[in-house]
């Protein structure tokens, strides 16, 4: 793909650029294909060699060589649309008060070489960075353009750090976010994320790797935004600051409809139970039904996916008014659609009508739903706080069924 990601750099319309290739002790004959290229440019194009192997080493000694005003980190497989950086330039240069720029993006899905199709997501203006990005509100790491003492600061702190595997970019922006570097959002400026390989580094580390990774990404964060934020730091911040990465199953329990707007949950073994509202209870029948041993992150991921199919069937739901019908589902806004546990079998017919659709093949970390994805996480949180989630050491492969779900009773 470096060839792609080359022609993107070399049709950027904005003309001071100086490109830096990394070899990072490649065996293929992509800096064959890099200086073929370079050679037919008149860009500043420097090609260098990173003898320690890692992505991380390799951002690192790039930017070492920038003399750039700007810092735009790109992957060797991913591209630029031509304005990218013209129009996030402009827009830093006439908005001072502001360190980072990002865009819009689209994930394009290539197999044996072929291109099968393109998920586009639009951004926006996001008043509060550090809690989107704390609830994985992910942009891949092109869509965002630095001031050069952005990024020097994130430099000075190693925010690519070595020992980190899978997920750098999102410890280095969130990093960003927490250091109190501001974002601006500029539409129109796009970029393209491509997944082309299942041998892609992001997909080749397991589960169980990249969780400890986002627990020990998460220190980091607490330090910095303790160091750099304290006095702005809400309530929000905090649980998500210290949000919880151990591995929980829903315990063995039973749901009790006692009203018409009231659920009580109870643990079948211990002198446990809570109260929930409808949206509630709606979000624990999800959980039951999946039946997952995961992190409360990961589980709230798939308990979204598992509404969203859920709504998306429902009477006037379309895709204009999705968000809307999904914040009603978690509680978020008021739902006047009666809920009782005697109408849960349309949730085997929403699974087998949309089991191969494409909500399927959305990524997990797409930017969707934050807001509703937060009112689930915040319930999860709670259920293991009182003692209804069962922790879980699970094998490294976690593949680890869940035993003793909810049982219904009428």
């Amino acid at each position: 793909m470096i060839a792609r990601c080359l022609h993107s750099c070399f049709e950027q319309v904005y003309p001071n650029i100086e490109i830096i290739i990394v070899d990072n002790n490649s065996t293929d004959d992509s800096i064959l294909i890099a200086k073929l290229a370079a050679s037919t440019q008149q860009q500043r194009v420097l090609i260098t060699q990173c003898s320690s192997t890692g992505q991380n080493y390799a951002h690192n000694h790039g930017f070492t060589l920038a003399t750039g005003d700007y810092i735009q980190w790109l992957d060797a497989d991913d591209e630029l649309e031509a304005s990218k950086i013209a129009l996030q330039v402009a827009a830093l240069e006439q908005n001072s008060n502001f360190d980072i720029a990002y865009g819009d993006w689209e994930w394009c899905f290539y197999q044996d070489g072929e291109f099968q199709h393109r998920l586009a997501f639009n951004s926006q203006q996001l008043e509060d960075p550090l809690r989107y990005l704390l609830l994985h509100y992910w942009h891949p790491p092109h869509a965002y353009l630095l001031r050069r003492s952005a990024a020097q600061w994130l430099d000075d702190i190693t925010a690519w750090h070595p020992q980190t595997v899978v997920s750098t970019d999102t410890e280095y922006f969130t990093l960003a976010a927490a250091l109190g570097l501001r974002f601006l959002y500029v539409p129109g400026a796009v970029v393209r994320y491509n997944h082309w390989s299942s041998t892609q580094k992001s997909r080749c580390v397991s589960y169980w790797k990249r969780v400890q990774t986002l627990h020990y990404m998460g220190v980091r964060f607490q330090h910095y935004a303790i160091e750099q934020l304290k006095e702005r730091l809400t309530a929000e911040h905090w649980f998500l600051l210290r949000l919880n990465w151990d591995f929980w199953k829903l315990a063995p329990s039973q749901l009790f409809q006692e009203g018409k707007f009231c659920f009580w949950l109870k643990h079948q073994q211990k002198n446990i139970g809570m109260n929930l509202t409808p949206a509630e209870a709606r979000i624990v029948l999800a959980m039951n039904q999946l039946d997952r041993v995961d992190t409360l992150m990961g589980h709230t991921n798939f308990i979204i996916r598992l509404l969203w199919k859920q709504v998306v069937l429902q009477s006037g739901v379309n895709n204009t008014n999705i968000t809307e019908a999904l914040s009603r589902c978690v509680g978020l806004l008021p739902d006047s659609q009666p809920f009782t546990l005697e109408n849960q079998s349309m949730q085997s017919k929403t699974e087998a009508a949309l089991e191969h659709t494409f909500i399927d093949a959305i990524p997990i970390y797409a930017p969707l739903f934050t807001q509703e994805r937060f009112a689930v996480l915040r319930l999860l949180d709670k259920l293991r706080v009182v003692g209804l989630l069962s922790q879980v050491i699970p094998r490294e492969s976690l593949e680890v069924p869940a035993d003793n779900g909810v049982s219904v009773s009428l």
